[in-house]
């Protein structure tokens, strides 16, 4: 299972999810650390390169 995999070695010891967990455990400001160190994707704004789908999809809800 891809999916299985992929989580896998985002907890391993190494795994990025676990680098960003252990060091969010250490800042005592978690809303400071979480805006000075992103993860994941970037947001969708309006300089993503699907910009026009996702406001398009805003906008007809």
């Amino acid at each position: 299972m891809i999916v299985e995999e992929s989580l896998a070695i985002r907890i391993s010891p190494e795994g990025d999810l676990r680098v960003y967990l252990k060091g969010l455990l250490k800042y005592d400001d978690v809303p400071e650390y979480v805006e000075q160190h992103p993860f994941g994707q970037r947001p969708i704004d309006e300089q993503h390169v699907s910009w026009t789908f996702y406001r398009q999809l805003i906008f007809e809800t």
